[in-house]
């Protein structure tokens, strides 16, 4: 388990420094692209590899796969609550979250989590929707186009259940060491000493 401090030192800088490279990385797009901010349906794109990867502008006013479209207000109201969810969780963990031998984990995945929402909250507060540069088409299909805080909570989200899944296969390593009778292993009862 790694002390209260240490953990303080991984969970802010990978969330400010996540939260800030999305937004730089989104406004250099932007700014480098172009966008009509009148005609958000019209995207800009410049292709990196033919065929499977481009830049495109786009501004998602949903969520992933632009799910919820045009429900900007609720959207901010659900990341607020998660990002408050998520420092509750940093701050008070668990105990078998903090104290398995993952706590470095758990602390990157909500710091990765926490960069995403707040990289996302921002764009929904000054600009209405998600700005998403990012589109790869993947054997011939186009993937909904995405930002690097998508990527954050992707990441975070799949490092937080690849621990959840360590710590209970310790737990249940440990129980079932627990569970092994007294002895050198063989069956027999140990000697007395006489």
């Amino acid at each position: 388990m790694i002390d209260a401090v240490r953990r303080h030192l991984i969970f802010w800088p990978v969330a400010v420094l996540g939260a800030a490279a999305d937004l730089f990385t989104k406004s250099l797009a932007f700014q480098w692209l172009g966008f009509d901010w009148s005609s958000p349906q019209i995207h800009r794109a410049h292709v990196v590899i033919d065929g499977f990867f481009r830049l495109e502008t786009a501004l998602n006013t949903g969520t992933f796969f632009g799910q919820l479209s045009g429900r900007n207000s609720p959207l901010i109201v659900f990341t607020v609550l998660m990002m408050a969810m998520v420092i509750i969780m940093f701050l008070a963990p668990p105990r078998e979250m903090a104290g398995r031998g993952w706590g470095r984990m758990y602390t990157t995945a909500l710091g990765l989590v926490l960069a995403g929402a707040a990289g996302n909250l921002w764009d929904r507060v000054a600009f209405d929707g998600v700005r998403d540069f990012l589109a790869f088409k993947i054997f011939g299909y186009p993937w909904p186009t995405f930002n690097l805080a998508d990527v954050w909570l992707t990441v975070g989200i799949g490092i937080y259940l690849l621990a959840a899944w360590r710590s209970a296969r310790r737990d249940k390593e440990a129980t079932g060491a627990g569970a092994e009778p007294a002895g050198d292993g063989s069956g027999k009862a140990p000697a007395d000493g006489r």
